[in-house]
């Protein structure tokens, strides 16, 4: 979970990239209470229901989809894809993790992008160049690649407000993963 919007993106002019896992309610919640709709952004890898992607989407959110989509068990993603405009829709590679059929198990890369695009493209009923080109314009979009901006590092929010958001949505996260969400011990090598 990140810290509110207008503490970091808003303020340096970026967008958030959400990495929800098992948190489905948490992070709509968090994302609603912060408004960070203000800021844009994409909730990568996403797995949730349909409804809830076309929840994100009306409050402008981009739609990460990867290799799962081309997973046997994908079903929902592939629903999601169907129910959602591809111009919400930027392709994502979760490397080295999530590698597409037919390199499940093996190391992801951008080489792979190939495979997510050709499954959107089934399943939407056009063109893989179409897929891409879309897409390569959503991401652009979406990272203002496009525009000439200054981002502005000193506007970041500084560590102490950083660590009371993330208390503040820790969303029992020692209940569901079996530790403190601050135990710097889990994170050493």
């Amino acid at each position: 979970m990140v810290p509110p919007p207008d503490q970091t993106g808003k303020k340096v002019n970026l967008p958030i990239v959400y990495h929800s896992r098992e948190a489905a309610k948490d992070t709509m919640d968090m994302i609603l209470e912060t408004h960070a709709a203000e800021c844009g952004g994409v909730i990568h890898c996403y797995s949730y229901a349909k409804e809830m992607a076309k929840e994100y989407v009306d409050m402008g959110f981009y739609i990460g989809v990867g290799g799962v989509i081309t997973f046997k068990n994908g079903r929902r993603l592939k629903e999601t894809v169907e129910a959602i405009p591809l111009s919400r829709i930027v392709l994502e590679t979760d490397c080295p993790y999530l590698s597409p059929e037919p390199n499940r198990g093996k190391r992801n890369d951008s080489t792979n992008l190939i495979y997510v695009a050709r499954e959107i493209a089934a399943i939407k009923g056009i063109s893989e160049q179409k897929v891409i080109e879309e897409t390569e314009k959503n991401a652009r979009k979406l990272y203002r690649l496009d525009e000439k901006q200054e981002v502005n590092m000193e506007k970041l929010s500084n560590p102490k407000e950083t660590i009371q958001v993330l208390q503040k949505h820790e969303f029992q996260f020692k209940k569901k993963f079996g530790q403190n969400f601050f135990d710097r011990s889990a994170c050493a090598g």
